[in-house]
């Protein structure tokens, strides 16, 4: 946090004083830029832009969006966007800071837009009716960057949020006649997702916290155990040592669930809709929902 502080004087020496040679970028001189903060919110502005929009991701690939801290090269990719997508909810806090120092530049707030309450749970773009909320605030506010392709973006967003209707109607099905509808994760990070479709999200770690105590691990195994449910799920993406260490003092088997906070290499060309179906497609194999 101290490095960025430090970056963000020197950001705002530079954007008051005039001395970047960086200009803010306007759609008259080419497409419009597109800067989300984490992977899901890019890839959900991908899917209404196409190409008639540059889309830029700030966190890079396999990095854990609580701990990113953008550098100067990003803070100038934020001065000159014209729409930015950031979640909220203390996932960046650094991005609020930038974006009061912009001024003026369209901004998609997740956390605004859902209307959520404090939470230690920021992860609103699990929630499939959340995720069509969140697009349809970045359609509108794309158009209003670029009306010339308004029907475009607006086309765009209709396929969108049906495919995202079709996903949820999918968990709808699969839910409603279920052995468990308890789900235990190795970190906090569905709460949304299964309050839409009547599950409890149990985890080993909420907020912030990075590290489970043997003692946090005993309790949670042993609700787990008690439960009679078959499988932890965890993301392969920023969970794996976690499970490796909950392995190697209790018998368990792990079953990967995308947080979609990031991909690694492993999952590198995979879009938002293709990680969510794969999520489905092991809560169908593992809750019973299909016979």
């Amino acid at each position: 946090m101290k490095r960025f502080l430090a970056l963000l004087l020197i950001f705002t020496f530079l954007g008051f004083t005039g001395c970047s040679v960086v200009k803010t970028s306007s759609v008259e001189n080419g497409k419009p830029l597109i800067v989300a903060t984490i992977y899901p919110y890019g890839e959900l502005a991908r899917e209404i832009a196409q190409e008639k929009a540059s889309v830029v991701i700030l966190s890079p690939p396999g990095t854990d969006a609580h701990d990113f801290e953008p550098k100067p090269s990003d803070l100038f990719t934020l001065k000159k966007a014209n729409l930015i997508i950031l979640n909220g909810g203390g996932l960046e806090p650094w991005a609020e800071k930038v974006v009061k120092l912009l001024g003026g530049v369209k901004v998609v707030k997740a956390e605004s837009v859902v209307g959520a309450q404090k939470s230690n749970d920021p992860h609103y773009w699990l929630s499939l009716i959340y995720a069509r909320k969140i697009a349809g605030a970045i359609k509108d506010n794309l158009i209003a960057v670029d009306p010339e392709n308004k029907s475009y973006y607006e086309e765009n967003y209709r396929k969108l949020a049906d495919k995202l209707y079709e996903l949820h109607l999918e968990m709808v099905d699969l839910t409603s006649d279920i052995k468990s509808r308890k789900i235990f994760t190795l970190h906090r990070a569905f709460s949304y997702f299964a309050r839409d479709y009547g599950l409890e999200e149990i985890s080993l770690l909420v907020g912030k916290e990075s590290e489970a105590t043997p003692g946090d691990i005993e309790k949670f195994m042993k609700e787990f155990s008690a439960s009679q449910t078959g499988y932890v799920f965890f993301d392969p993406v920023f969970s794996k040592k976690l499970a490796e260490k909950v392995a190697r003092s209790y018998k368990v088997k792990f079953m990967p669930l995308y947080t979609l906070e990031g991909v690694d290499e492993t999952l590198k060309g995979k879009s938002y809709l293709q990680l969510m179906q794969e999520n489905i497609e092991t809560l169908r194999l593992t809750l019973g929902g299909d016979d």
